[in-house]
């Protein structure tokens, strides 16, 4: 593979391909008469990459079902995956002895979106969560998959309605102990890590006006200054019915502050019920780190770039003549011709530039 310093060159040459693969996820053939299309991943987002595809045929299309999509990008000899896709059934135009189909792409995730679970689940107290994760999506058929190891286990049952999505289930249980949620990476392998705050992790990008730029000069900066919580209650659900729940809180009075009670003129509160506490001194530090956070408001950028690998949740530094911050990598969008600017939504973390 090419050294990826290719990427940054003034000169690209872009091509996008689509590779047809069985169950198995193993290479069939060549998706022929693909003309446009797009792929978009979205931290936000319940599937977290999909899109869709535009295909000109003279004959019909009949690899769904059990079939997959793999679709690759190459600049200047530098290859990557944009994801394993389920392809949906597609919409079909006929125009004479051409037909054309547009076909919704999801990432694997849709797997368990799709197996809602009959009955109530309990998972006993005790249990090694993330072995129960891997083996509930092996028990699937998939056999791609690196849920990272833990000796976790839940204090208390836990308890999901029937006709719960499996995946609310496993992302659930992956907050519960403190992991990122549920993924699928574009080698198509279901993935969960324990959560790494900002600070943490590398700095993978460096997006910056100069020479060997590949942004565009236009782009969006918002920051979101109305919904800062200028109180914060949090209280335990505690399993034990003759115990108390424990509860703390905190408001903003300080006078300094734009965001406080007396800057604002009302409350703008935010609960959380449900907060996991062995004790007292636990769930005030909970509070006062949210509370910290809570005081940083959200700065966001979007621009428009040459096509990268670039993968979500990932740290960049940002640099123009207006701002210098340390973000991460919330949402991307690829289109499928060769030539066009990808989107990239960048959110500002809690990190020293």
């Amino acid at each position: 593979m090419a050294d990826s310093s290719v990427l940054f060159q003034n000169r690209r040459v872009e091509k996008f391909w689509v590779d047809v693969l069985n169950e198995r996820e193993e290479y069939i053939e060549p998706l022929d008469g693909v003309v446009s299309g797009s792929v978009a991943c979205s931290v936000d987002a319940r599937i977290k990459r999909g899109g869709s595809l535009e295909i000109v045929s003279k004959k019909p299309i009949n690899w769904w079902g059990r079939k997959r999509l793999r679709i690759w990008i190459e600049v200047n000899g530098y290859r990557w995956s944009l994801g394993v896709f389920i392809p949906s059934s597609p919409e079909q135009k006929h125009n004479g002895d051409k037909t054309s189909f547009t076909v919704e792409i999801s990432d694997k995730l849709l797997i368990l979106d799709d197996d809602k679970i009959p009955y109530a689940l309990t998972i006993p107290k005790g249990t090694n969560l993330t072995s129960w994760v891997e083996n509930y999506i092996r028990s699937t058929g998939e056999t791609k998959i690196y849920i990272a190891p833990s000796q976790l286990v839940n204090k208390r049952p836990l308890v999901w309605d029937a006709a719960t999505e499996m995946l609310t289930v496993i992302n659930d249980i992956l907050d519960y102990i403190g992991y990122f949620s549920l993924s699928v990476s574009p080698e198509g392998t279901f993935s969960a890590e324990p959560y790494m705050l900002p600070a943490d992790r590398p700095v993978m990008w460096d997006f910056r006006e100069g020479v060997n730029s590949v942004q565009a000069l236009e782009y969006t900066f918002s920051q979101d200054l109305t919904g800062i919580p200028n109180r914060i209650v949090y209280t335990t659900d505690p399993q034990d019915q003759d115990k108390k729940p424990l509860v703390s809180s905190w408001e903003n009075h300080d006078p300094d502050s734009p965001f406080s009670y007396e800057a604002r003129g009302r409350w703008i509160t935010e609960v959380k019920t449900d907060a996991e506490a062995a004790d007292q001194a636990e769930l005030d530090k909970m509070v006062k780190r949210r509370a910290n956070r809570s005081l940083r408001p959200m700065a966001k950028i979007d621009l428009k770039s040459a096509a990268l690998p670039v993968a979500l949740n990932q740290v960049v530094r940002y640099t123009d003549k207006h701002y210098r911050m340390m973000m991460t990598i919330r949402k991307f969008e690829v289109s499928l011709k060769p030539g066009e600017l990808m989107s990239i939504t960048l959110r500002k973390a809690n990190r020293e530039y």
